[in-house]
């Protein structure tokens, strides 16, 4: 009889950062064991209903780490449940093995999986690990790292393997041709993250009011994120004369009174076919979104996440800037402050066709195009 095909469980997710390096390991999974079953499990936030709406799911329930304090009892019956639902969906399933992907989600899987000796790992994508995986260093198998950096920050006994950040197919095979020279690109990618970023709308917001000529010489695609709020520094009233109150809307019209071509969307699930044609991408310092940048060639204005857990944006932006790859201009809590500081670095920025060519070709150097499949032979191995 022939062996039947291998099932992989796929752990954690809450946040693209998280999801898409999940989807860039399975799809490499599947390539390497055609036939071979996938289930992702975790939460079911937007995000997640977003990109996994192809991928067979397994639903565990879940609670901010934060509400451990603030409502405990809820939070010891959600992943009590999840505890139990993960020990059952191991049993089932008997996976070759089980990956985390960082989330709070990833913990019931894996100790589930440990218990009856399943062979376990994790992604860190960040070089400062999340708590999650911190959890787990007694767990699992080996934790795949996107950086040397990470390995003195996770404790010694835990088994490391340096695979890069996982990207998907279309992303990765961007770095087998040569990239658009700059001076051919004709767009700026605005990336505030899967969540989209406030403050950051908010300084564009504020910088279009007056928009500099410089912004005028390309097309702008600004992800919004799925803010239904929309800034807080204004709102747009409509051509009915209504206010409008989504972040989408109210960009978009901003970009249109400033004379300023723009694509605004809560979200873009299509990079890989805008990022070759960006000669700058403004975004925050996840370390998806670099991992992406770097197989495009694009060179990034970083504005790390202030609130990240350990400030783990900020790390990973230091080291893409130490690459030469991108600059950074830290978020300040004062809005015009934050606005004047992003408008002084991007004007001569924009203009300069020169410093924007050796961006891109230092952020290509720290591409690692091949990460998905190296994580791929780990688990299937």
């Amino acid at each position: 009889m022939m062996p039947s095909a291998p099932t992989f469980i796929l752990a954690g997710g809450g946040t693209g950062g998280h999801l898409t390096p999940g989807l860039a390991v399975a799809e490499a999974l599947r390539r390497l064991s055609p036939g071979c079953r996938i289930v992702f499990a975790g939460g079911d936030r937007p995000i997640d209903q977003l990109l996994l709406a192809r991928e067979e799911r397994r639903i565990l329930p879940s609670e901010p780490l934060r509400n451990i304090w603030r409502h405990p009892w809820r939070f010891m019956v959600a992943h009590g449940r999840a505890w139990r639902l993960a020990k059952e969906m191991v049993a089932e399933l008997s996976p070759r093995s089980v990956c985390g992907l960082g989330g709070i989600t990833s913990l019931p899987p894996i100790y589930a999986a440990h218990r009856v000796k399943i062979p376990t790992f994790a992604l860190e994508q960040n070089v400062v690990p999340g708590r999650a995986n911190r959890f787990l260093s007694k767990s699992i198998g080996a934790i795949c790292t996107s950086f040397a950096e990470t390995q003195p920050l996770l404790p010694p006994n835990v088994s490391i393997v340096q695979t890069g950040n996982p990207v998907r197919g279309d992303i990765a095979k961007l770095t087998a041709s040569p990239s658009k020279p700059i001076h051919r690109r004709t767009t700026v990618l605005v990336l505030g993250g899967s969540q989209g970023a406030q403050p950051l709308n908010d300084a564009i917001l504020a910088l279009l009011a007056n928009a500099p000529p410089e912004f005028k010489k390309f097309r702008w695609v600004h992800q919004a994120g799925p803010n239904r709020t929309g800034p807080k520094s204004r709102a747009a009233p409509s051509a009915s004369g209504q206010e409008i109150s989504d972040a989408s809307a109210i960009l978009s019209q901003a970009y249109k009174q400033a004379g300023v071509s723009a694509e605004v969307a809560p979200f873009f699930n299509d990079l890989d076919s805008r990022l070759p044609n960006a000669a700058l991408a403004i975004t925050r310092a996840g370390a998806t979104t670099l991992a992406e940048l770097a197989c495009a060639a694009t060179p990034a204005v970083l504005i790390p996440y202030p609130q990240a857990t350990d400030r783990h944006q900020e790390v990973n932006a230091l080291y893409y800037a130490a690459g030469g790859a991108a600059l950074i201009v830290p978020q300040e809590p004062d809005l015009n402050q934050f606005a004047s500081q992003l408008a002084d670095t991007l004007r001569p920025l924009l203009l300069d066709t020169g410093r924007l060519q050796h961006l891109s070709d230092a952020m290509r150097l720290l591409a690692i195009p091949g990460a998905a499949d190296e994580v791929a032979r780990l688990l299937m191995r």
